[in-house]
Formats: structure tokens, sequence, C-alpha cells
């Protein structure tokens, strides 16, 4: 039979309420009030202190941190077995540790072997003696040179200019390509090779995008306009006209009328005759203008001021000078009182011319930002408005009369936006002196 434990009734935990101790007074509060969190953070800090030589937040980057250089040689094989080489790539791969050849020592051919004539492939026997002649320092340096030049290993031999300037030839790049042709000395002409030519400036200008390239007609220029746009474009017009003649009266009023101008020569006696005349009236009126002064002069010596007079005469300029005094005065105070107001008027105009230089400053950016209005060294002729008159206007397409040329706008077009340079008709230089035509006495003698 199976044995039957007693199982023990399991009674519930039950959490205990904290009392809460009083805290009225300084001294309950110091008692009752739990610090474990802040001696904690405290005890905390100082561990730091111990262990860091101070806080690690306060610390520099340098002592807390080590930068990494090497990295770690597990980390390094895994991402070499992950990007593992192509089979082409092995195949290529140089596996010997044998260096490559470079081209063989060149041998100084300093000796070169004279050859004299078809029988006699060496030198006489007075060139040797000229050769034994030669210092001996020279013979061992050339000795050296030559024995340097055979010791060269396949290792250390030193690579030629062909093989130092592999790669550097470019094949596209037409300044490189020019550079190293010239530095070969067989060369003993300069590589063929086509001039650029030489674009013009306006190529660089940009055409203006405001101007359109076609301009709509005004509607006064229909066949059958309206009475108000056919009005409006006369008084256009007539505009126009007004100022041409204003110009040309402006000009016509600078020249001589020919009514003024001297119709007939004096003759010189009548001119002599004039002269005198004026002379003698001078000296007349000369005479008299003396006589006048004498006379004043007596008159004013006649008349002498007494002392009373002159007493008056300078109170009365010590009355208008205190007069003109406090007029200045009170012309200073009344300033004095409108000095705010002066003040405010000043302030005002400086703040309307800074605006005014401001908008004179953006506009002259602007100015700078948009493409030329004049390319060449003429200036875009305006185009005249083509008009009828009222009575010229046709009741039907049939009798219609063109006006204008579509070749000339376009060509103005064209030159507005800058993309033609404007050009004016140049006319012939005249000859100074006519030419003279004469024969040679060679071509005379050659008719004869």
């Amino acid at each position: 039979m199976a044995s039957v434990i007693p199982i023990e009734p399991i009674e519930p935990v039950i959490k205990k309420k904290k009392t809460q101790p009083s805290r009225k007074g300084k001294k309950a509060w110091r008692k009752n009030v739990d610090i474990t969190e802040i001696e904690k953070t405290l005890e905390g800090i100082r561990d730091e202190e111990r262990i860091t030589g101070g806080r690690i937040r306060d610390l520099p980057d340098e002592k807390i941190f080590t930068i990494d250089t090497l990295g770690d040689v597990e980390v390094r094989k895994k991402i070499n077995k992950k990007f593992a080489k192509l089979k082409i790539d092995q195949i290529i791969e140089n596996n010997s540790k044998i260096p490559a050849i470079f081209s063989k020592p060149k041998k100084q051919n300093d000796h070169k072997k004279h050859y004299v004539s078809k029988y006699n492939k060496f030198k006489s026997e007075e060139s040797e003696e000229e050769e034994s002649k030669e210092s001996k320092e020279s013979k061992e340096l050339v000795k050296k040179k030559k024995s340097d030049h055979v010791k060269l290993t396949t290792e250390n031999s030193v690579p030629t200019k062909v093989l130092l300037k592999t790669g550097e030839y470019d094949v596209w790049n037409e300044e490189e390509s020019d550079e190293l042709l010239r530095d070969d000395d067989n060369d003993f002409l300069p590589p063929m090779k086509k001039r650029k030519i030489k674009p013009p400036p306006t190529m660089n200008v940009k055409p203006f995008d405001t101007i359109p390239a076609v301009h709509f007609p005004h509607p006064g220029t229909s066949y059958n306009p309206k009475f108000e746009d056919h009005q409006s474009l006369l008084k256009i017009a007539h505009e126009e006209e007004v100022v041409k003649l204003q110009k040309k009266e402006k000009l016509q009023s600078q020249l001589p009328v020919l009514s003024e101008m001297p119709t007939s020569v004096m003759n010189p006696e009548d001119m002599v005759v004039k002269d005198i005349d004026e002379e003698k009236s001078s000296e007349d009126e000369v005479e008299e203008n003396e006589r006048n002064e004498v006379i004043e002069k007596q008159v004013n010596n006649q008349h002498k001021k007494t002392r009373t007079e002159r007493n008056k005469e300078k109170r009365k300029f010590a009355r208008l000078k205190e007069e003109q005094g406090r007029k200045a005065k009170k012309e200073f105070r009344r300033e004095l009182e409108k000095l705010p107001e002066i003040i405010q008027s000043f302030n005002q105009e400086f703040t309307e011319r800074e605006k005014q230089q401001a908008e004179k400053a953006k506009a002259a950016e602007e100015k700078a930002n948009l493409p030329l209005k004049k390319i060449g060294k003429y200036s875009v002729k305006k185009l005249p408005i083509d008009v009828q008159l009222q009575e010229e206007l046709s009741e039907s397409l049939r009798t219609l009369k063109p006006e204008g040329n579509l070749f000339r706008d376009r060509m103005v077009s064209l030159e507005e936006r800058n993309i033609i340079e404007p050009r004016v008709k140049v006319k012939k230089r005249k000859r100074k002196f006519k030419l003279r035509e004469f024969e040679k006495s060679s071509y005379k003698n050659f008719n004869k």
C-alpha cells in the first residue's frame, strides 16, 4: 500500500506595513529619513576616485580608452575566408619569391672600334699611340664602370627608361602623350599636331533668357484693328517722331543762322575812320569823369560833422549791434528747441539713403549676373514701328499692303539675345589722290 504523506497547509505571506515615524522636528527627520541611496552613490564615486584617480565622466578619452591599430588576428582570418580570391587571380598571381627580371644591363660603348677602311679593320699604330697617352685616371674610371656593370645581378639590375615609363603613356590624353614624345632623344622632328582654333570671346557670352525669341506685335498692327488699338499705336509712333524732330531742332539751333551772317565785306578805310572816332569818344568820357570827381570832393569837404552828430551815429551803431545779437540768440534758442525734430529728420534721411544704397548694390549685383547687353562694337538698332494710317487700312486681305520684314525681325531678335554680334555697313574709303596709270619703259620696248 502506498503511504500517504500529510500535506501541511501553507500560510500566506502577509507584508507588514512600515510604520511611519513622526517627522515633526529636525531631529526626527535626521533619525527617520532613509539616506541609503545617497550613501551608495557617494561610495561609488569614492571607489572610482581610488581606482582611476577621479570621476570617469570628468577624465579625458585618452586616459579611459586605447586605440587598437593592430586588430584581432582571428577576425582577420574570418574576413579572408569570406572574401576568397577568384581562380583566375590565383592562376595569374606570382607564387615564386624570386624577383622579376628586368632588361639586360647596358654595356657602355666608351671605346668604340673605329673602322678606317675595308682592309684595315682596326686603328692604325698612330691611333694606338694616342690612346696610350691618355691619363691613367680616366682608364681606371672606365674599368671600374665596366666591372660594376658586369657585376650587376638580376636582383640589383637597374631598369631602363622604357621600363620606368611603362604605364605613364595615356592614349587618350593629348598633352601627356606629346610630352613623352618630346622626351625621346631619337626624334629630331616635332610630332605633327593639329592646332586648336581660337574661338571668339562671344562664344562664352550667355544669351538673354528674359528676352523672348518672338515678340508679339501690337494689336494695332492687325489688317482690321479696333479703333482704340490703332489710335494707341499711332500715338506711340507719333511720340517717337517727336523725339527725332527735337534732336534735329537742337542740332540746328547750335548752327549759325544765315540772316545773322555778314553779307558784305567792310572797306579798310571805313574801318580806320571808325577806330579813330571810338578813341576820341573814349578820351572825352575819361576827362568828364575826372571833372565830376573833383567837384564831388570839394562839396564833401565843405560840410563837416559836429561832435553831437558823431555821438548819435555811434549810439545808432551800438543799438543795431545789440539788436542783431538779440536776434541771433533768439534764433539759436529756436534751433535748440527744434533739435529733436532736426535729429529725427536727419535719421529719416540717413535711413532713406541707406535703403537707396542697398537697392543700388542689389541692382548692380543683378546686372552683373545678367548677360551683356552689348557684345561687339555696335549696339542693337531699334526697329521702326510698322504702322499704317487710317486711310491706308485695307478693307479686305486682297488689298492688304505688307509692312515690315520678317528676315530683319529675326536678325534683330538674334542680336538682342546675344546670339549674333550686331554689325553696321561700312562705307568704302575714298582715295585721297587719284590713281595714275603710266607705262614702264620695259613695257614700251616690248610693244615696239
